[in-house]
């Protein structure tokens, strides 16, 4: 990871441009490269951050996704700002469209698939914590991809029921996204999910109710007999 100082990153930020935030506080770029810059503040000026960063483990999980076979940001720098607190990462932008945008355009059909790509990344031991509609793109090459990788962890087997559940249940539970798996149908989804997922019946019922329990109220009720 580089380390710079506060005038190289003020001459960084003034290079490139804002996409989201604000001057004085940045949250994405975008480079003449067309390169994503995502940076990260730790919430505290001393804490663990500062020796195990979001960016080390952005880059860190991408390596992780990329021996999986899984598409995630190609990164090509971190770099930190001690006196700024600040850390960022540079990333190959992706070509794809959120599938929570996909689905604000009535294109619900694109969850059948989420799935089938959930399914996929719990089989390979891929256990992402920032699981939501926007967190995932549908590539122009009709594939997925995972995005704000940060916090994310990958085992050597694949995930457990009570994992593969409160993951799903997490997904569900996102404020932004429930309207679309309201309408879709979260029976649907999970059908859609067991088609592909390598899961024997027990585990496919100790799945459901571990994410019953962490279901909120307003999506339990979409829920019937599967």
């Amino acid at each position: 990871m580089q380390k710079i100082d506060h005038h190289e990153l003020d001459q960084f930020i003034e290079a490139n441009s804002l996409l989201f935030g604000t001057v004085q506080r940045p949250g994405i770029m975008l480079t003449s490269k067309n390169e994503i810059v995502k940076f990260i503040y730790p919430r505290k000026k001393f804490s663990k951050a500062i020796f195990f960063s979001q960016a080390a483990n952005f880059e860190k999980n991408a390596k992780a996704l990329l021996e999986k076979g899984i598409t995630g940001p190609i990164v090509s720098k971190t770099a930190h700002c001690q006196a700024a607190n600040t850390y960022y990462v540079v990333y190959e932008k992706l070509a794809g469209e959120e599938v929570r945008d996909l689905c604000d355009q009535s294109q619900l059909q694109h969850l059948t698939e989420l799935a089938h790509y959930l399914a996929e990344l719990h089989d390979k031991g891929i256990y992402f914590r920032a699981l939501h509609l926007g967190n995932v793109l549908k590539l122009e090459d009709g594939n997925f991809a995972l995005i704000d990788i940060a916090d994310l962890k990958t085992k050597s087997r694949s995930l457990s029921a009570f994992a593969r559940g409160r993951n799903i249940a997490h997904m569900f539970n996102v404020s932004e996204d429930k309207v679309y798996f309201q309408q879709f149908g979260v029976n649907r989804f999970l059908e859609a999910y067991f088609q592909r997922a390598k899961l024997t019946d027990t585990k496919k019922g100790l799945l459901v109710w571990r994410m019953k329990r962490r279901l909120h109220a307003d999506m339990r009720g979409g829920l019937g007999t599967l």
